[in-house]
């Protein structure tokens, strides 16, 4: 039991560096609360001494523990859906972090905050990765496996599965990803969006681009930015809404054509948490070729992997977003070309199984024919459209005449 005794003990003993972090912090004249403290600072102050006590508490009755049964570890480790749910709390954390720090959504309120009790983050974080390392110290490697088996069996997991895979699961995340981009629409200033703003308010005034305005960038952007400013008017947060607008659309669009509904709405949640690194909330022509690309390639991918066949709207649809690709950045025909050549893999394969299935029925119709002669066979090819190295192999292997069989080749 010395190992679960120290777990608590640490993290004790990491809760009075916690503490003492928090007392260092300068203390306000005006707070209005107790020795200078503000009411949310005291409060805090209180909750990690209670927490500490709670911790040495607990080492001590690890201590004593003579059994697995009196342990607390031990009864909690048994619960192996309990301790896979740390793995969220973990990620709440870093996700706590990400916002306060990195994230436009944290504002310089909250980035004081997080700098102010930026100890309360990492003890948790430790807690909750420490509690990790002691089950794998204790349990070993197949304990977790052991664990997530379990979890998968599960009935309500498996229902949270297809519920996560259902298509209002994909829907739900493009609006939480649409309303993250909204807290976006101030953030950051480039040259290249500006140059948008201003070419495409030209174009809505009547000029035209590469004649009366220079320009060397390819014209997607610059007539998107005029339809936007034609119908709204001149308005910096209307392009970029639009752009909001157009992702949220376009994306909707390739889940419909692919049916990847959880991996498209969780890469439009990720996009939004993190395009302010590679200013993708602007107006600005990475960004339409970033939507373009995703929105193309995830329905091209659905070709390849065949979960869906090729129709003559889905072919128009990629065909389209590469081409608006290309004019945003003439240098998205490299991955435009390959695109097309995945969509021309896609068809081959799709033709093959075709011919194979045809080759296959011919088989199971012939199985029924009274006889196996070569009009029999000119008819099958006929009837299921085989090619006519499909109708030689037939012919070679019934090479009977008249009513006489072999027996049925396998396809």
């Amino acid at each position: 039991m010395i190992k679960r005794s120290l777990y608590f003990l640490i993290c004790a003993l990491e809760g009075i560096w916690s503490l003492a972090a928090l007392l260092s912090l300068p203390r306000s004249a005006s707070a209005g609360s107790t020795l200078g403290f503000s009411a949310l600072r005291l409060g805090l102050v209180l909750l990690v001494v209670v927490f500490i006590a709670l911790f040495l508490v607990l080492a001590w009755r690890e201590w004593r523990a003579k059994s697995e049964k009196d342990s607390i570890i031990g009864r909690l480790l048994s619960h192996r859906y309990a301790v896979l749910l740390a793995a969220p709390v973990f990620i709440l954390f870093l996700a706590a972090g990400y916002i306060f720090v990195l994230s436009p959504l944290g504002s310089g309120r909250l980035h004081s905050y997080f700098l102010r009790f930026q100890p309360l983050f990492i003890w948790g974080a430790l807690i909750v990765a420490q509690f990790f390392l002691l089950a794998l110290l204790i349990r070993g490697a197949s304990y977790w496996i052991a664990a997530g088996r379990d979890l998968g069996r599960d009935a309500q997991v498996r229902r949270l599965r297809r519920g996560l895979s259902s298509p209002a699961a994909g829907f739900i995340l493009l609006a939480i990803a649409f309303l993250i981009g909204l807290s976006k629409v101030y953030y950051g200033r480039f040259v290249d969006e500006a140059d948008n703003l201003t070419t495409g308010w030209l174009l809505s005034q009547g000029s035209t681009l590469y004649r009366d305005v220079f320009s060397h960038h390819f014209p997607f952007p610059y007539y998107w930015v005029a339809l936007v400013v034609k119908l709204f008017g001149s308005s910096f947060v209307a392009v970029r809404i639009s752009l909001l607008v157009l992702q949220a659309a376009l994306f909707a669009l390739s889940m419909r054509l692919s049916r990847f509904y959880l991996p498209i709405g969780l890469t439009a949640l990720a996009w939004s948490l993190t395009n302010q690194f590679h200013r993708g909330q602007e107006a600005i022509y990475a960004s339409f070729e970033a939507i373009l690309l995703v929105a193309a390639f995830a329905v091209i991918l659905a070709l390849l992997v065949r979960r869906r066949q090729a129709g003559k709207f889905t072919l128009a649809t990629c065909g389209l977003l590469l081409a608006l690709a290309v004019l945003t950045d003439p240098l998205m025909i490299y991955p435009a070309l390959i695109a097309l050549a995945a969509t021309f893999a896609s068809g081959l394969r799709s033709r093959s199984g075709r011919l194979r299935e045809g080759l296959r029925r011919a088989v199971q119709w012939l199985s029924t024919q009274p006889a196996w002669d070569a009009e029999t066979i000119e008819e099958a090819s006929r009837r299921f459209d085989l090619s006519p190295l499909d109708e030689e192999f037939l012919l070679q292997h019934f090479r009977a005449s008249g009513s006489e069989k072999a027996g049925p080749p396998s396809a």
